[in-house]
């Protein structure tokens, strides 16, 4: 999940380093045709994963995914051309905790934990450090609205990805399947606006972005959904803004001052924070009624999270009566029968 936040935040200073070379809309639409024809030649080395492509409901998720995707990168790649690539990542991606939780906790009923609101808020502040004069950020009030337009349009992807990766467990099926739709809808702009789509500059920017940033990034963020909850890989998301500007600095030149790098540390606390999750809830242990473990790390910090599985999927049958209780991280037990 991380990985994937670090090569996002490689889209604005791409953008910057080769030039504006061809419109948002088109480029997003070349960047989901790449990446989803990319993924689904690593999908056909399995033609039996395909097999999950069954039911109305999972081509309805998977429909409805793509169309998600292919507006989030749109809105995102006009916040990008109006505020700059560092800023633009910021304001794309700093409303995603908020509309990931609240669409999380509506549609799916997850839980909103205590550390995860309280990480979300301090990673927001931190992103907002970056928008003060004195951070040195250029804003422009349209961008400011694509950003959070594209926000509120990647919470809805985060929660759909992650019905939709249970569904279709190869992240490589689903995620190119998707981006493919994502390049249908582009697929008027991508005619009308060809834009410089010859040139070498152009080329390269789009086999980075179509790729990397998008076929990498979106399949690593996928198979990290399987293992952590869609409002906490919202958060996660978070990020992206930070790598986005780290690497401005780097690549780019860009001089930080003191407010900025404030910023940065401030979004890295919210991130530590909002990953050192609370006990998994009690499941009632009748029937197939769900376990919940605590899977190990992903990235660089501690994160338990629980994931609900079935009990017959563990090997554990359950007693006519009773609770389980998670207890240390990495175990999972059942107490003595009660009742």
């Amino acid at each position: 999940m991380l990985a994937a936040m670090v090569l996002g935040g490689t889209i604005g200073p791409a953008q910057v380093l080769i030039g504006d070379t061809i419109g948002p809309a088109a480029l997003a639409g070349w960047r989901h045709l790449i990446g989803g024809l990319a993924l689904t030649a690593m999908a056909l080395r399995d033609l039996e994963a395909f097999q999950s492509l069954r039911g109305r409901r999972v081509w309805t998720n998977v429909v409805a995914t793509g169309v998600l995707s292919a507006g989030y990168q749109f809105s995102f790649l006009m916040a990008v051309s109006l505020t700059g690539g560092a800023m633009g990542t910021v304001v794309a991606v700093a409303t995603v905790p908020l509309f990931s939780g609240i669409a999380a906790r509506r549609v799916d009923g997850e839980p909103l934990t205590r550390n995860w609101m309280l990480g979300s808020g301090v990673a927001v502040a931190g992103s907002v450090l970056l928008l003060l004069p004195g951070a040195g950020a250029r804003v422009n009030p349209v961008g400011l609205l694509w950003g959070v337009l594209a926000g509120a349009i990647f919470a809805g992807y985060t929660v759909l990805s992650k019905r939709l990766s249970t569904d279709v467990p190869d992240v490589h099926v689903s995620t190119g399947l998707t981006m493919l739709i994502g390049a249908v809808v582009l697929a008027p702009a991508m005619l009308t606006d060809a834009g410089e789509v010859g040139q070498p500059r152009t080329v390269l920017l789009i086999a980075w972005l179509g790729l990397i940033t998008t076929g990498a990034v979106y399949a690593l963020y996928t198979k990290g959904l399987q293992s952590v909850s869609a409002n906490l890989a919202g958060t996660l998301s978070l990020g992206e803004p930070l790598a986005a500007t780290l690497l401005s600095t780097l690549i780019l030149g860009e001089r930080l001052t003191t407010t900025a790098w404030a910023a940065c540390a401030t979004i890295l606390g919210g991130l530590l924070i909002a990953a050192v999750t609370g006990p998994a809830p009690v499941a009632d242990l009748t029937g197939d009624a769900p376990l919940y473990i605590w899977p190990k790390a992903i990235g660089m910090v501690a994160m338990p999270v629980g994931i609900p599985v079935q009990t017959r999927q563990v090997g554990v049958r359950p007693p006519a009566v009773g609770r389980a209780v998670p207890v240390a991280r990495g175990q999972a037990r059942i107490p003595h029968r009660v009742g």
